[in-house]
Protein backbone atom coordinates (compact mmCIF):
# COMPACT_ATOMS: atom_id res chain seq x y z
CA UNK A 1 0.00 0.00 0.00
CA UNK A 2 0.97 3.73 -0.40
CA UNK A 3 -0.21 5.59 2.41
CA UNK A 4 0.57 8.92 0.40
CA UNK A 5 -2.54 7.71 -1.70
CA UNK A 6 -5.93 9.02 -0.13
CA UNK A 7 -7.27 5.27 -1.41
CA UNK A 8 -4.65 3.26 0.50
CA UNK A 9 -4.38 5.57 3.58
CA UNK A 10 -8.46 5.29 4.10
CA UNK A 11 -8.17 1.46 3.57
CA UNK A 12 -4.58 1.13 5.94
CA UNK A 13 -6.87 2.16 8.54
CA UNK A 14 -9.93 0.70 8.05
CA UNK A 15 -7.85 -2.85 7.85
CA UNK A 16 -5.70 -1.95 11.03
CA UNK A 17 -9.07 -0.98 13.14
CA UNK A 18 -11.49 -3.45 11.60
CA UNK A 19 -9.40 -6.17 11.15
CA UNK A 20 -8.47 -5.98 15.35
CA UNK A 21 -11.19 -4.96 16.96
CA UNK A 22 -13.47 -7.80 15.39
CA UNK A 23 -10.50 -10.10 16.55
CA UNK A 24 -9.99 -10.70 20.25
CA UNK A 25 -6.77 -12.50 19.95
CA UNK A 26 -5.38 -9.85 18.02
CA UNK A 27 -6.54 -7.40 20.21
CA UNK A 28 -5.20 -9.43 23.27
CA UNK A 29 -1.66 -9.84 21.25
CA UNK A 30 -1.52 -6.18 20.21
CA UNK A 31 -2.52 -4.83 23.67
CA UNK A 32 0.31 -6.39 25.36
CA UNK A 33 2.45 -4.10 23.17
CA UNK A 34 0.63 -1.13 24.58
CA UNK A 35 -1.47 -0.63 21.58
CA UNK A 36 -5.06 -0.85 22.95
CA UNK A 37 -8.70 0.48 22.94
CA UNK A 38 -7.37 4.10 23.48
CA UNK A 39 -5.18 4.35 20.79
CA UNK A 40 -7.98 2.33 17.93
CA UNK A 41 -10.22 5.45 19.03
CA UNK A 42 -7.83 7.52 17.89
CA UNK A 43 -7.12 5.98 14.91
CA UNK A 44 -11.31 6.33 13.96
CA UNK A 45 -11.20 9.86 15.34
CA UNK A 46 -8.14 10.98 13.04
CA UNK A 47 -10.23 8.94 10.17
CA UNK A 48 -13.22 10.80 10.70
CA UNK A 49 -11.01 14.32 10.21
CA UNK A 50 -9.67 13.48 7.56
CA UNK A 51 -12.64 12.32 5.64
CA UNK A 52 -14.90 14.87 7.05
CA UNK A 53 -11.28 17.15 5.94
CA UNK A 54 -11.53 15.93 2.15
CA UNK A 55 -15.80 16.36 1.91
CA UNK A 56 -14.96 20.31 2.87
CA UNK A 57 -12.48 20.77 0.40
CA UNK A 58 -14.19 18.76 -2.24
CA UNK A 59 -16.92 21.03 -1.71
CA UNK A 60 -15.58 24.31 -1.58
CA UNK A 61 -13.52 23.96 -5.05
CA UNK A 62 -16.94 22.47 -6.61
CA UNK A 63 -18.40 25.95 -5.37
CA UNK A 64 -15.42 28.19 -6.54
CA UNK A 65 -16.05 26.03 -9.79
CA UNK A 66 -19.22 26.59 -10.15
CA UNK A 67 -18.88 30.61 -9.66
CA UNK A 68 -16.07 30.74 -12.31
CA UNK A 69 -18.68 28.85 -14.66
CA UNK A 70 -21.57 31.71 -13.54
CA UNK A 71 -19.06 34.60 -13.88
CA UNK A 72 -17.98 33.61 -17.21
CA UNK A 73 -21.16 33.15 -18.37
CA UNK A 74 -21.96 36.63 -17.40
CA UNK A 75 -18.93 37.92 -18.51
CA UNK A 76 -19.50 36.78 -22.22
CA UNK A 77 -23.50 38.18 -22.21
CA UNK A 78 -22.30 41.35 -20.57
CA UNK A 79 -19.70 41.76 -23.18
CA UNK A 80 -21.53 41.25 -26.59
CA UNK A 81 -24.19 43.83 -24.91
CA UNK A 82 -21.43 46.38 -23.65
CA UNK A 83 -19.31 46.48 -27.10
CA UNK A 84 -23.01 47.02 -28.71
CA UNK A 85 -24.24 49.36 -26.85
CA UNK A 86 -21.19 51.01 -26.93
CA UNK A 87 -20.89 51.46 -30.55
CA UNK A 88 -24.54 52.93 -30.59
CA UNK A 89 -24.31 55.53 -27.75
CA UNK A 90 -20.93 57.02 -29.44
CA UNK A 91 -23.21 57.63 -32.59
CA UNK A 92 -26.51 58.89 -30.50
CA UNK A 93 -24.64 60.98 -28.33
CA UNK A 94 -22.06 62.40 -30.67
CA UNK A 95 -22.94 65.94 -30.31
CA UNK A 96 -23.22 65.85 -26.69
CA UNK A 97 -18.90 65.51 -25.40
CA UNK A 98 -19.61 66.36 -21.98
CA UNK A 99 -21.73 63.07 -21.30
CA UNK A 100 -20.15 60.71 -23.76
CA UNK A 101 -16.93 62.12 -21.33
CA UNK A 102 -18.83 60.73 -18.50
CA UNK A 103 -19.53 57.74 -19.93
CA UNK A 104 -15.30 57.15 -20.22
CA UNK A 105 -15.90 54.79 -23.35
CA UNK A 106 -13.35 56.57 -25.54
CA UNK A 107 -11.35 53.00 -25.35
CA UNK A 108 -12.71 49.63 -24.22
CA UNK A 109 -10.69 48.77 -21.39
CA UNK A 110 -8.65 45.47 -22.13
CA UNK A 111 -8.62 44.03 -18.78
CA UNK A 112 -11.08 41.67 -17.27
CA UNK A 113 -12.51 43.41 -14.01
CA UNK A 114 -11.79 46.97 -15.59
CA UNK A 115 -14.26 45.82 -18.70
CA UNK A 116 -16.74 44.97 -16.18
CA UNK A 117 -15.75 48.02 -14.51
CA UNK A 118 -16.16 50.32 -17.03
CA UNK A 119 -19.20 48.72 -17.54
CA UNK A 120 -20.64 49.14 -14.92
CA UNK A 121 -20.09 52.43 -14.61
CA UNK A 122 -21.55 53.55 -18.29
CA UNK A 123 -24.61 51.80 -17.68
CA UNK A 124 -24.97 53.48 -13.98
CA UNK A 125 -24.42 56.83 -15.38
CA UNK A 126 -26.79 56.05 -18.25
CA UNK A 127 -29.31 55.23 -15.67
CA UNK A 128 -28.68 58.48 -12.99
CA UNK A 129 -28.46 60.82 -15.65
CA UNK A 130 -31.80 59.40 -16.94
CA UNK A 131 -30.29 59.12 -20.77
CA UNK A 132 -33.37 58.11 -22.89
CA UNK A 133 -32.06 55.33 -25.74
CA UNK A 134 -35.67 53.80 -26.97
CA UNK A 135 -35.84 55.43 -29.87
CA UNK A 136 -32.02 53.58 -30.84
CA UNK A 137 -33.23 50.41 -29.61
CA UNK A 138 -31.62 50.58 -25.65
CA UNK A 139 -34.30 50.14 -23.46
CA UNK A 140 -34.28 51.16 -20.06
CA UNK A 141 -34.79 47.69 -19.09
CA UNK A 142 -32.04 46.65 -20.45
CA UNK A 143 -29.43 49.81 -18.86
CA UNK A 144 -30.98 48.61 -15.56
CA UNK A 145 -30.21 44.87 -16.26
CA UNK A 146 -26.59 45.45 -17.61
CA UNK A 147 -26.06 47.95 -14.84
CA UNK A 148 -26.77 45.43 -11.97
CA UNK A 149 -25.07 42.57 -14.38
CA UNK A 150 -22.13 44.16 -13.94
CA UNK A 151 -22.28 45.02 -10.03
CA UNK A 152 -23.23 41.18 -9.43
CA UNK A 153 -19.89 40.15 -11.59
CA UNK A 154 -17.85 42.38 -9.30
CA UNK A 155 -19.41 40.89 -6.10
CA UNK A 156 -19.35 37.36 -7.75
CA UNK A 157 -14.96 37.89 -8.28
CA UNK A 158 -15.18 39.18 -4.20
CA UNK A 159 -17.18 35.48 -3.45
CA UNK A 160 -15.18 33.38 -5.36
CA UNK A 161 -11.52 35.28 -3.65
CA UNK A 162 -13.48 34.07 -0.77
CA UNK A 163 -13.52 30.71 -1.70
CA UNK A 164 -10.55 30.30 -3.31
CA UNK A 165 -9.09 31.50 0.12
CA UNK A 166 -10.88 29.16 1.65
CA UNK A 167 -10.33 25.99 -0.51
CA UNK A 168 -6.86 26.87 -0.25
CA UNK A 169 -7.14 26.66 3.67
CA UNK A 170 -9.04 23.16 3.49
CA UNK A 171 -6.59 21.87 1.24
CA UNK A 172 -3.72 22.42 4.01
CA UNK A 173 -6.06 21.38 6.25
CA UNK A 174 -6.54 18.00 4.53
CA UNK A 175 -2.79 17.72 4.43
CA UNK A 176 -1.96 18.07 7.92
CA UNK A 177 -4.75 15.69 8.86
CA UNK A 178 -3.59 13.31 5.79
CA UNK A 179 0.10 13.10 7.56
CA UNK A 180 -1.52 12.96 11.32
CA UNK A 181 -3.55 9.62 10.00
CA UNK A 182 -0.35 8.41 8.15
CA UNK A 183 1.66 8.21 11.36
CA UNK A 184 -0.51 6.82 12.97
CA UNK A 185 -0.95 4.21 10.32
CA UNK A 186 2.64 3.60 10.39
CA UNK A 187 2.89 3.14 13.94
CA UNK A 188 0.30 0.38 13.97
CA UNK A 189 2.43 -0.96 11.24
CA UNK A 190 5.55 -1.31 13.62
CA UNK A 191 3.56 -2.69 16.63
CA UNK A 192 1.55 -5.03 14.42
CA UNK A 193 5.19 -5.85 12.66
CA UNK A 194 6.42 -6.67 16.22
CA UNK A 195 3.47 -8.94 17.90
CA UNK A 196 2.43 -10.74 14.35
CA UNK A 197 6.00 -11.16 13.66
CA UNK A 198 5.67 -15.12 13.03
CA UNK A 199 1.79 -14.69 12.03
CA UNK A 200 2.46 -13.45 8.26
CA UNK A 201 -1.53 -13.88 7.54
CA UNK A 202 -2.32 -10.93 10.21
CA UNK A 203 0.06 -9.03 8.67
CA UNK A 204 -1.32 -9.67 5.05
CA UNK A 205 -4.97 -9.31 6.96
CA UNK A 206 -3.68 -5.40 7.88
CA UNK A 207 -2.57 -5.07 4.00
CA UNK A 208 1.31 -5.34 5.44
CA UNK A 209 3.80 -6.91 2.62
CA UNK A 210 5.39 -9.50 4.02
CA UNK A 211 8.82 -10.96 2.83
CA UNK A 212 8.96 -14.41 1.17
CA UNK A 213 10.85 -16.92 3.36
CA UNK A 214 13.27 -18.95 1.28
Amino acid sequence: MNLYKNDDLVEATNLAINNTLNNPGRQQQLDTFGWGEPQFTTGKNLLKIYEQRGTAQTQLQNEQWALSQQINSGLQALAEQFKEHVRIVQVALRNDTTLLHSLEIDRLAQRRWEFVRQAGNFYGQLQDQKVSLEAYGISSKEIQQNCSAANELLQLKEVRADKKSAAEQSTQDKREAQATLRMWVKYFHTIARMAFRSQPQALEAYGIRVRATV
